[in-house]
């Protein structure tokens, strides 16, 4: 008596759907036991793995510790500023003076030559300034906790020829989503790492159209958050390739053994 003949009449011709996601995970476990338990070169590669596992586990502890010490330090951040908001409504213009000046260093590559004045919560911004910064300046400046509004005075300059204070100085990176970076932070990498497995669980579990594209989503988000590459460099590796000092030398030890 087989397998089929312990089954409900009504359930033996009737077929068992497999999910594609759990077929490719089990085509890919087939094939990696495959080479791991091969006579030919099989410890080599169980070695290796082991090696290769241990120190994927130290790395990935390392990062969860920063990334969970990030943050923790910007949730701290912003309750400080929360409850900032709400017991310190108005601060003494000296204070609002070195807040701006700290914010507007991290927008500028001339920090020295914007000059801020604050007056009851109205600031004051004079200077030379680059024309490509002026605007993140003054937007920067306007989002400082304690300004009620600012005044915009600088001197915007396309060309820093002829104009001391804006000679030299070092490019600041403009402001933008954490995500847009192309060196994502630990905090990033360890949130990145957890949506992208919780997308590839979802996808594989899923029996829904669309599934394997939310799970392939959630291994390429996984993959970013791992390696901290940007996904055009995962998707399209640079190719090694040879200098031409190096053809030139090779062809010449070629013409010569031709010789």
């Amino acid at each position: 008596m087989g397998f089929l003949d312990h089954l409900p009449a009504r359930r033996r011709g009737k077929r068992f759907p497999v999910h594609p996601g759990l077929a490719l995970a089990g085509l890919a476990a087939g094939a990696a036991a495959a080479a791991l338990f091969s006579p030919r070169g099989g410890g080599r590669r169980r070695a290796l793995v082991a090696q290769k596992t241990a120190a994927l586990a130290r790395s990935t502890a390392a990062l969860g510790q920063r990334g969970a010490a990030e943050i923790g330090s910007h949730a701290r951040v912003l309750l400080a500023r929360a409850r900032s908001a709400v017991h310190e409504r108005r601060a003494p213009d000296e204070i609002l003076c070195a807040r701006v000046r700290g914010r507007v260093g991290r927008l500028t590559s001339h920090p020295g030559a914007v000059e801020v004045v604050a007056h009851d919560g109205v600031v004051e911004l004079r200077g030379p300034v680059l024309a490509a910064e002026a605007n993140r300046v003054v937007a920067g400046a306007r989002r400082v906790l304690g300004v009620r509004g600012v005044t915009d005075l600088l001197e915007r300059h396309a060309d820093p020829s002829g104009v001391p204070s804006l000679q030299g100085g070092e490019a600041r990176e403009r402001p933008g989503s954490a995500l847009a970076r192309e060196h994502w932070t630990p905090g990033t990498r360890l949130l990145a790492l957890a949506a992208g497995a919780g997308l590839a669980t979802a996808g594989l579990s899923a029996r829904i159209p669309g599934a394997l594209t939310v799970s392939a989503m959630g291994a390429l988000l996984t993959l970013r958050g791992a390696t901290n590459l940007p996904l055009s460099r995962l998707l399209h590796p640079r190719t090694v390739r040879p200098r031409a000092g190096t053809d030139e030398a090779g062809g010449g030890h070629g013409a010569s053994r031709e010789g």
